[in-house]
């Protein structure tokens, strides 16, 4: 395993955090009268977590598991 390769459980465990964020915040909008503040706040926070989600992916996730992948394919 390479360097870049170490990073990748640390980068799960990240993202299931996320998810488990995620679903929490779901669950508690579904509770909640659209047309309130606190809706408004909870749905802002599920936007900033979603959008931060995505750009680890982006940026950490795939490139590491694109790497990944094609050193797999080249041994095969």
């Amino acid at each position: 395993m390479n360097e870049e390769t170490d990073a990748g459980p640390e980068l799960v465990k990240d993202s299931l955090e996320d998810y488990q964020t995620m679903k929490q915040l779901i669950m508690e909008l579904r509770d909640m009268a659209y047309d309130t503040d606190a809706f408004e706040t909870k749905f802002q926070a599920l936007i900033r977590t979603v959008a931060h989600h995505v750009e680890d992916e982006e940026a950490e996730m795939f490139p590491l598991a694109e790497q990944e992948l094609t050193d797999d394919l080249d041994e095969m």
